[in-house]
């Protein structure tokens, strides 16, 4: 979210200033915008400073009220620091634009969930009844044949039942309350420890060793992080061949100002991105060599990643199809 000043860069260090309990908001000249960055407003200190306007974003002038209509006047501070008037339009817009986006945010991925809910519930439970009426009408009697049938049951029920439990998950992280926390450095080490022991519990793997790069501290809740380390971390421990190099952890500065990116490295042969963003979809799988695994891993990822303020994507790890998750949260580089 960019905030554009046209004026002069005391001005503009005034307003970093002002604004900088809010990483999300993002202050520049006009010469320094991000390329793809969303501006929320522009300032200037005189109406001539302003370039032609934009119907769709607030032009505020910093003087007394004039003629044109198309821009808004703030009166200036007596002390010549940011005005009272421009501090609370700017809070107002950054906090309507964040509470937009995250129920614009809730609505979409809801509509998705429920969307794939039914096909996912219905599989496991379809095909309980179909192998239980073989059963009962005694369609099948040999032995192998029952023992057989009465597997694929059990695979079925085994899997409905995490199925529910998943689905109970992800519906958590939209529906309570987000309660955002600041994590330190010290913090965030602790929290990738308990979740690289949390990620080998569940691949059953203790062999492979993990290397943490970069420090910083994080706007989002330690449950939020933990959850989003392991599973990035137990895809990692899975798919790391044996004798390959130590898996990576590494925290960045990310190109959208007052972001980190978290990525997690092996040397696995990468994802396989689908189009259409579905590698992040509730309960997708690429292969179904196992009916246990529910697919909600990645689905996590990203809904925590969005509710933090964030956003989960994939970027190209070769020259190839394959890829990697790049996470985006609220922070800074320490």
């Amino acid at each position: 979210m960019v905030l554009v000043v046209h004026g002069s860069n005391e001005f503009r260090t005034a307003l970093k200033v002002a604004f900088d309990d809010r990483p999300a908001l993002h202050i520049c000249a006009a010469d320094e915008i991000p390329t793809g960055s969303r501006i929320v407003m522009r300032i200037a200190e005189a109406i001539d400073d302003l370039p032609a306007r934009e119907t769709d974003i607030p032009h505020v002038v910093i003087g007394q009220a004039g003629s044109d209509t198309s821009v808004m006047y703030c009166l200036p501070d007596p002390t010549n620091g940011v005005p009272s008037g421009l501090r609370n339009l700017i809070a107002l817009l950054d906090e309507t634009t964040t509470s937009i986006s995250v129920w614009e945010t809730i609505g979409e991925r809801l509509e998705e969930y429920v969307s794939v809910v039914h096909h996912d519930l219905s599989e496991p439970a379809r095909n309980m009844s179909f192998f239980a009426e073989f059963l009962k009408t005694k369609r099948v009697t040999d032995e192998e044949s029952v023992e057989d049938f009465l597997s694929r049951i059990h695979v079925s029920g085994e899997r409905l039942q995490r199925l529910l439990k998943d689905i109970t998950r992800y519906a958590r992280v939209w529906l309570r309350p987000v309660e955002m926390e600041q994590l330190e450095a010290d913090d965030i080490i602790m929290i990738v420890g308990e979740a690289f022991e949390l990620a080998q519990t569940r691949a059953n793997n203790f062999e492979q060793q993990l290397s943490v790069e970069g420090s910083c501290r994080l706007d989002v809740p330690r449950r939020f992080l933990q959850t989003i380390l392991v599973e990035l971390l137990a895809n990692a421990i899975e798919f790391h061949p044996e004798g390959g190099e130590t898996i990576r952890l590494r925290f960045a500065p990310s190109q959208e100002p007052g972001y980190i990116d978290l990525r997690v490295e092996d040397d696995g042969p990468g994802l396989v991105a689908p189009s259409g963003g579905r590698l992040f979809r509730p309960f997708y799988r690429g292969s179904r060599d196992n009916e246990l695994r529910t697919g909600i891993g990645l689905a996590l990822v990203r809904a925590m990643a969005e509710r933090a303020g964030g956003v989960a994507e994939t970027e190209p790890k070769s020259d190839d199809e394959r890829a990697l998750v790049v996470v985006r949260l609220k922070g800074h580089e320490t």
